[in-house]
């Protein structure tokens, strides 16, 4: 149909009906998507946080804001926080990464308590097992039942 004043032709159909039912389905997208991300967030929210904490002690220390014996007594908190245990020995490690994790303990609980400062080496070399370990941690704070329902499942196979 051609307008008269112009002399267009128009092709589309008239707007009304469509930009209703195009901004309804915008309306339900952007609403899926918020729920999504709000849901990323509070399950993964206190292992980005931990991940967040980690680097700005590195960038702290590198600074020279904290010393290597501070950076490590800190790291340790982190890492108790994002397990949600009260103590390092109280962290429930898979079997198989037992000995990585007493490993990890042991060279953390040396370095904190050694009459020297630690040295740079170490100590780069335990924050980046931090990550290694946070990125481990379980993500809600239900894991110690989760992990008694496995022990109960798997004494009841045999």
């Amino acid at each position: 149909m051609a307008d008269a004043a112009t002399g267009w032709i128009d092709i589309l159909p008239p707007p009304v009906a469509d930009s209703a039912l195009i901004s309804a389905g915008l309306w339900w997208i952007s609403a899926a998507v918020l729920f999504v991300v709000l849901c990323y967030l509070i399950v993964q929210g206190p292992r980005l946080r931990a991940l967040w904490q980690i680097r700005r002690l590195r960038r702290s220390w590198q600074d020279g804001e904290l010393s290597a014996r501070e950076l490590l007594f800190a790291l340790a908190r982190v890492i108790r926080h994002a397990w949600h245990v009260h103590s390092l020995d109280a962290l429930p490690v898979v079997e198989r990464q037992r000995a990585a994790w007493c490993r990890y303990r042991e060279q953390i609980r040396d370095a904190r308590f050694a009459p020297a400062e630690p040295a740079d080496a170490l100590v780069e070399s335990l924050l980046a097992q931090s990550h290694h370990w946070v990125r481990r941690a379980p993500l809600l704070r239900g894991y110690r039942l989760v992990a008694w329902w496995r022990r109960q499942r798997s004494a009841a196979r045999g």
